[in-house]
């Protein structure tokens, strides 16, 4: 019984140890496939993500300048605001002096048309005046001549005195209603005198008071120009001031559109990153897989080579 059972066990033994062996060969294949499959996997997980950190690095590089864009943008605003502010403050420092110039305008025709007043009155009492004293004159050129004439009549009446004493007292009565008639023509005329005086020196204060009203009114004029000149000025570098506002605008928005762009680009740069990552795993979770099976290949096929080994020996000494 030894002699038949022996040679077949180790041609069992051979057997199972082909088999093992070729299970193991077949579990080998399938794990380098694995493996291999694994590695391709790998490989263009690597691509992606190296496409992706590409996209990445793009997109960083377009969010710094847009960034840099957006700063010296914002750099612009700030100038042109603050060109702005002193502009609009040289503007406020114009109006305000011409408000004054204004003001001091006002009261210097106030001043003139008050001063015009007084010279009209002034002038209405010289008129006046001039009227009383023409009036006076004429009294005393007819007292003067009412005189004239009773002086005449005097000499003729003392040439006739012995037979004229009726008309020398006559004479004496016309000479005295015209010395009465002169005194009232002189008084007159000192009265007209002093009325024209007084509108003299009326007229002279309404002058002074005009002239004195023409100067504030030139120097509100004046300071009425410089505070308009400082208008226009201040309208000037608001002007400048809000054109490089706007170009600040204009440079942070296409920074700001820059920075958006290059936020989207590594956005999707990060997506791809990922994904690469992900396949990345994936082709090394299948490498791993496919090893291990290698690895468990292996050991059946050094099983079965063990096996039969044993059983080739067993088959020798059998012989």
């Amino acid at each position: 019984m030894r002699d038949r059972t022996s040679p077949e066990d180790p041609a069992k033994a051979t057997r199972s140890g082909l088999k093992a062996t070729r299970s193991g060969l077949k579990a080998t294949r399938s794990g380098l496939k694995a493996t291999r499959s694994g590695l391709k996997a790998t490989r263009s997980g690597l691509k992606a993500t190296r496409s992706g950190l590409k996209a990445t690095r793009s997109g960083l590089k377009a969010t710094r300048s847009g960034l840099k864009a957006t700063r010296s943008g914002l750099t612009a605003t700030r100038s042109g605001l603050k060109a702005t502010r002193s502009g609009l403050k040289a503007t406020r420092s114009g109006l305000k002096a011409t408000r004054s110039g204004l003001k001091a305008t006002r009261s210097g025709l106030k001043a003139t048309r008050s001063g015009l007043k007084a010279t009209r009155s002034g002038l209405t009492a010289t008129r006046s005046g001039l009227k009383a004293t023409r009036s006076g004159l004429k009294g005393t050129r007819s007292g003067l001549k009412a005189t004239r004439s009773g002086l005449k009549a005097t000499r003729s009446g003392l040439k006739a005195t012995r037979s004229g004493l009726k008309a020398t007292r006559s004479g004496l009565k016309a000479t005295r209603s015209g010395l009465t008639a002169t005194r009232s023509g002189l008084k007159a005329t000192r009265s007209g005198l002093k009325a024209t005086r007084s509108g003299l020196k009326a007229t002279r204060s309404g002058l002074k008071a005009t002239r004195s009203g023409l100067k504030a009114t030139r120097s509100g004029l004046k300071a009425t120009r410089s505070g308009l000149k400082a208008t226009r000025s201040g309208l000037t570098a608001t002007r400048s001031g809000l054109k490089a506002t706007r170009s600040g605008l204009k440079a942070t928005r296409s920074g700001l559109k820059a920075t958006r762009s290059g936020l989207k680009a590594t956005r999707s740069g990060l997506t791809a990153t990922r994904s690469g990552l992900t396949a990345t795993r994936s082709g090394l979770t299948a490498m791993r897989s496919g090893l291990t099976a290698t690895r468990s290949g292996l050991k059946a096929t050094r099983s079965g080579l063990t096996a039969m080994r044993s059983g080739l020996n067993a088959t020798r000494s059998a012989q």
